[in-house]
């Protein structure tokens, strides 16, 4: 994760990420958040449109 916070427009975390190329949108990842695993999405840019 390069950089990541609190989005108040869409109500949850959303984060920037360097993949690996053959990760499409739509894919689930897990995130490792301090020792916690979270569930992600990967999604195009823009965030909201």
């Amino acid at each position: 994760m390069t950089s990541g916070n609190f989005s108040p427009t869409l109500g949850h975390g959303i984060a920037l990420a360097l993949l690996p190329a053959d990760v499409e949108a739509g894919g689930r990842l897990a995130l490792d958040q301090r020792g916690t695993e979270v569930p992600a999405t990967v999604v195009d840019l823009p965030f909201v449109g």
